[in-house]
């Protein structure tokens, strides 16, 4: 018994935090395909004050080195992770308008402060620390701290319940004692008994031990000690921080709401859930640093949330009915040529 030591945990606070951590715990990741991932197949549009739709290089392609799905996606992800997201203008048109931008993850970034009225950026390509002033650098204001401090410690919890479901994932058999009812055996003696029973554990499942000796389970299994209940805890509170429908992390809910459609449920995500990250790009996409005035920056949601073909048609029907809407404009659309 005098080699028995107590395991202890390591202090939640104790567990750095991080965005590689987070991405470690499956709710978290899964919460942040579901926004970013989400909110990174939405086109960007500028559309002019007769709201009509203007051409434009910047909103069309963000970064020439990647398409813009992929930077408006990081973007998000900087959104939903921390409080701000940075773009840098790498490029200008003739009239000083961006041209095109490049993502700085936020870690790479530390903002002027009262001595340096400069960003310091890090990590670009084939560059070492560089200093750029405000005007070269579009922040991009989260509506909150971000994940890793608001719900710093239900990830540290997470993490815990991951490591712990780990390791007894990685125990061939539940930790025990063997007891000895005869006279006390050497050290040595001690030493080769737990070898002999844990080699013939890794052959067999069972083992045999005579009257002398008696073997105790000390530990108990996932189920045993109610880890599994609790990780499903900790990915309803994930949900929770990130206000993602519980469903989407597969995560328990007393909820009763069900939803007919699809579409349905894409406007309730919209609405619970994305909202506050497109409105943030947009305000900051349609600043007159960015966007001439009188123009605005909007995401195109009629593709994600247009309804199932026969809904479609139904309101078609009724709207060239009602003389609102020609064919051509009905064609128009659905992506059809024109007849």
């Amino acid at each position: 018994m005098a080699n028995l030591a107590p395991i202890s945990l390591p202090d939640i606070s104790d567990i750095a935090l991080s965005r590689d951590s987070a991405w470690k715990v499956p709710a978290v990741a899964q919460g942040l395909q579901v926004i970013a991932g989400t909110v990174g197949t939405f086109p960007l549009r500028r559309y002019n004050a007769a709201l009509e739709s203007v051409p434009n290089g910047l909103i069309e392609q963000l970064d020439p080195l990647e398409p813009t799905s992929t930077t408006v996606t990081k973007v998000v992800e900087d959104l939903v992770l921390f409080p701000t997201a940075y773009l840098v203008v790498i490029s200008r048109y003739s009239d000083g308008y961006p041209a095109h931008v490049r993502y700085v993850p936020y870690e790479n970034v530390t903002p002027p402060d009262s001595s340096q009225a400069r960003y310091r950026i890090s990590g670009l390509p084939n560059t070492g620390d560089i200093l750029l002033p405000a005007k070269d650098v579009i922040a991009i204001a989260a509506h909150w701290p971000g994940l890793l401090e608001i719900a710093g410690r239900t990830i540290r919890t997470a993490l815990l319940f991951e490591a712990a479901a780990a390791r007894i994932a990685s125990t061939d058999l539940p930790t025990g004692i063997i007891y000895d009812d005869g006279p006390e055996l050497s050290a040595n003696k001690v030493s080769e008994l737990l070898q002999s029973w844990e080699t013939g554990r890794r052959k067999r499942t069972t083992g045999y031990l005579n009257r002398r000796f008696r073997y105790e389970r000390q530990q108990f299994d996932a189920e045993q000690i109610a880890l599994i209940p609790s990780r499903d805890h900790q990915v309803a509170e994930i949900a929770r921080h990130l206000n993602v429908p519980t469903r989407y992390l597969n995560a328990p809910t007393n909820s009763s709401l069900t939803y007919a459609t699809t579409e349905g449920q894409r406007r309730d995500l919209v609405d619970t859930t994305l909202r506050p990250y497109l409105v943030a790009i947009e305000s900051r996409l349609s600043m007159s640093d960015v966007t001439p005035r009188g123009h605005r920056v909007r995401f195109a949601l009629d593709d994600y949330l247009r309804s199932d073909t026969a809904g479609r048609y139904q309101a078609y029907a009724q709207a060239l009915e009602a003389g609102f809407l020609t064919i051509a404009e009905v064609r128009q659309l659905e992506n059809l040529p024109p007849l």
